[in-house]
C-alpha cells in the first residue's frame, strides 16, 4: 500500500490566492479545495474558519528579503551590479506580493482595517530612500532627486509585476533577470557617478 499524500498548506494558500483573486471574499472554500486537489474538510482541518484562510493566504514574509539588500552602507561588489540585485529582489517580491495587495484592497484584512500590505509601499519607499540618500552621499551614485528615482525604481518592478499578473505569466529566473537589467541600463545613465577628470 502507497504512502498517503502530503499536502502542505503552502499548496492550499497558493489556491486560495488564485480563487479569492478571481472571486473575491465570496468565493467558495470548495472551490479552493477542487483547485488544490485536496476536500473541504482538509482545508478546515488546517484553517479553522474561511477567515482564517483567507487571512492566511495574504500573509508574505517579513520583512522582505529585498530589504536586507538595503541595510544601511551595504554595497556587496560594485555599485551597478549591487542595485541590479536589488531590481532584481524588488521584481521578484512584487510578484509575490501583487495578488495578495489586490486581494486586501478587495476585502479588508481581518481583524485590521488597513492591514500591513497597505502599510507596505511607504515603508519600502522610506527605506530604499535613505539607502540611495547613503549612496548619493558617498559619491557612489549621482542624483540630484531622490524621491523620484525612489518612484522609478518601485514603480517599475511593480509595472512589471502587475502586468505578469493580468496575463498569468509563467515567469522564469531569466525572464526577471531581463527586465532587472533592462530597467538598470535605462536608468544608469542618469545616476551613475561623476568619472574622475582624464589626466592631463
Amino acid at each position: 500500500m502507497g504512502r498517503p499524500t502530503t499536502i502542505k498548506d503552502e499548496q492550499i494558500l497558493e489556491a486560495a490566492r488564485s480563487v479569492f483573486l478571481e472571486e473575491g471574499f465570496g468565493a467558495a472554500t470548495s472551490k479552493v479545495a477542487r483547485r488544490a486537489g485536496v476536500s473541504e474538510g482538509t482545508i478546515f482541518k488546517r484553517f479553522q474558519t474561511k477567515e482564517e484562510l483567507f487571512s492566511a493566504a495574504l500573509e508574505v514574509e517579513l520583512p522582505p528579503a529585498w530589504h536586507k539588500l538595503v541595510a544601511p552602507d551595504l554595497v556587496v561588489g560594485d555599485i551597478r551590479t549591487h542595485l541590479e540585485s536589488i531590481l532584481l529582489a524588488l521584481l521578484s517580491f512584487h510578484i509575490d506580493v501583487m495578488p495578495r495587495l489586490i486581494m486586501s484592497l478587495g476585502t479588508p484584512h481581518p481583524g485590521d482595517p488597513k492591514g500591513p500590505l497597505r502599510e507596505m509601499p511607504q515603508q519600502d519607499q522610506a527605506l530604499l530612500t535613505h539607502w540611495l540618500n547613503q549612496q548619493v552621499a558617498q559619491a557612489k551614485l549621482h542624483c540630484t532627486n531622490i524621491p523620484a528615482l525612489t518612484s522609478t525604481i518601485l514603480g517599475v518592478t511593480m509595472f512589471h509585476a502587475f502586468q505578469a499578473m493580468l496575463e498569468g505569466q509563467q515567469l522564469s529566473v531569466e525572464w526577471r533577470q531581463a527586465k532587472a537589467h533592462s530597467a538598470l541600463e535605462l536608468l544608469w545613465e542618469g545616476i551613475a557617478p561623476a568619472r574622475p577628470p582624464a589626466p592631463d
